[in-house]
């Protein structure tokens, strides 16, 4: 039920984004977030078919909380060769033509415990370090978006330029 929901609102949000990112590439970086069932997956897949250029879609896994993980999986589905560090990531994605990234819940990477943030972190620092070449759109749970900006150590999700919360969706939709 959820695919026939009208995204079109948010999509020419992104869409606009997009276009001012190719005249200013400092704004390349786009969080949605929304509580379970809000349709950011859906946001997502009708993204993927708007925008024009090359774009890769992907979900976060489960439990990819540490730096290698987490590099390794934004290396495959880049299509770059395996990282051994951040650093020789984010060389590598400059190398490649400019891409959309849609990243599906990143909040997945990261666990409200000591030492499970680092994934997020490594993820999050080459998304910034590569924002001028490609543009990124992240989507998170809500409530780990809320949380994650509260922290001022970790998950540094202060480096989306804009956010697009969608909200409830009313009995009708």
């Amino acid at each position: 039920a959820l695919q026939s929901v009208c995204m079109d609102e948010h999509i020419a949000v992104i869409q606009q984004k997009l276009q001012l990112w190719t005249q200013d590439p400092r704004r390349g970086l786009v969080a949605i977030t929304g509580d379970r069932g809000s349709g950011k997956n859906v946001l997502m897949i009708k993204l993927e078919k708007a925008l024009e250029g090359q774009t890769i879609h992907a979900p976060a896994p489960v439990g990819h909380t540490q730096p290698d993980q987490a590099l390794k999986w934004l290396a495959g589905i880049a299509n770059v060769a395996e990282p051994k560090t951040t650093e020789d990531l984010i060389q590598s994605l400059k190398k490649m033509p400019p891409t959309v990234f849609l990243l599906s819940n990143l909040n997945r990477l990261f666990l409200r415990a000591v030492g499970h943030y680092q994934g997020l972190d490594s993820i999050l620092e080459v998304m910034q370090a590569t924002g001028r070449h490609h543009f990124w759109v992240g989507s998170f749970h809500e409530p780990a978006w809320t949380f994650l900006q509260g922290m001022n150590h970790v998950g540094h999700v202060n480096i989306f330029s804009h956010q697009i919360h969608l909200s409830g969706m009313s009995p009708a939709d």
